[in-house]
């Protein structure tokens, strides 16, 4: 079993409140650091991940590197340390829920308050991908948002990719939110962390949580608009992909009708199951997530069979007729962040 403190009790200076959460390969306790006086998160590890000398060298190499990123969007890291059964960091202590837990309370978010959490996020990703860091499980519960009466919205990414486990590395990340890529056993770059950001917004908007993809069978060449098991498609022509992660089953305007289409294409885009399809960065997708609100909702199609909607509807003889919905098939749009 692994070697974890209990609440009480004391590790290299923290006495231990309570447990926050815990993951693949840490613990996170509420800890009271005595020498300074203040709260931390504190994140263990214990055996026997803790005596394995590669883990220990990644996760040496990996802490130092995302306390280097002093980003106001990525939790800060403020000390680590280890001894012979335990590895720990301690981070700032962000007083508010993750967006799970929101998720949870308001179903789906106003899509101004998803687009400016997807903002915050995306800078974060830029941040880290500009330093050579991936963070490899972009997903609401590693999104903190910064609680308390008068404050602006204020979000900060978490658990960044600190020292898998060995064997984890094969399929990193959380299902539903982790790019084919990745559950097929391949190499999570930008990419990956850009698709999931794009099943984050997705959810926000529509209070639909991706569903987690059946088992991905190896070798399957993960092309845009292929779907798994139907090999290789050099006309980019097959049905779009339904199963095994390579695509979400819905758009999000097929997901929450209200919402309209204007985030369709972004997020399609962003979670493109060919990697080089998707965006060059999360800050392009954000920029286009950002242009989306300002793209006016297409109301529902009138019902066929009532004849005074029917009329209404028609246009007269001889009128423009205006395109339903806006098409951005290749440029991006030109509304920058406000």
């Amino acid at each position: 079993m692994p070697s974890l403190p209990r609440p009480g009790e004391r590790l290299a200076g923290h006495r231990i409140e309570r447990e926050l959460g815990h993951g693949t390969t840490g613990t996170v306790f509420l800890a009271h650091q005595e020498a300074l006086g203040r709260n931390v998160a504190l994140k263990v590890v214990g055996r026997p991940l803790a005596d394995d000398p590669a883990f220990r060298e990644r996760f040496r190499r990996e802490a130092r590197a995302v306390a280097g990123l002093d980003h106001p969007n990525v939790v800060q890291i403020l000390e680590t340390g280890e001894d012979e059964a335990h590895l720990w960091l301690a981070m700032r202590l962000v007083d508010g829920p993750d967006l799970r837990v929101l998720l949870r309370r308001t179903g789906r978010l106003e899509p101004e308050q998803a687009v400016t959490i997807v903002e915050q996020v995306a800078a974060a990703l830029d941040a880290a991908h500009a330093a050579g860091l991936v963070h490899r499980d972009v997903k609401p519960g590693n999104v903190l948002i910064e609680d308390g009466p008068g404050r602006d919205l204020h979000v900060e990414l978490a658990d960044f990719g600190l020292a898998r486990a060995p064997g984890v590395d094969d399929a990193e990340g959380t299902p539903g939110y982790a790019a084919p890529e990745q559950l097929a056993g391949g190499e999570a770059g930008p990419a990956a962390d850009v698709f999931g950001l794009g099943c984050v917004l997705y959810e926000l908007l529509t209070g639909v949580a991706p569903p987690a993809p059946s088992v991905v069978p190896q070798g399957v060449p993960w092309r845009r608009g292929a779907a798994a098991g139907e090999g290789d498609d050099p006309s980019g022509t097959a049905a779009p992909a339904r199963v095994h992660g390579a695509a979400l089953p819905l758009t999000p305007s097929e997901a929450w009708p209200r919402l309209g289409g204007a985030f369709d294409p972004a997020v399609q885009r962003a979670t493109a199951a060919d990697p080089a399809a998707r965006f060059a960065s999360a800050g392009q997708l954000a920029l286009w997530a950002r242009a989306a609100l300002t793209v006016p909702a297409v109301p529902p199609a009138p019902d066929p069979t009532d004849p005074v909607r029917i009329a209404a509807a028609t246009p007269a003889v001889g009128a423009e007729i205006a395109p339903a919905a806006p098409t951005w098939e290749i440029a991006p749009p030109t509304a920058g962040p406000r």
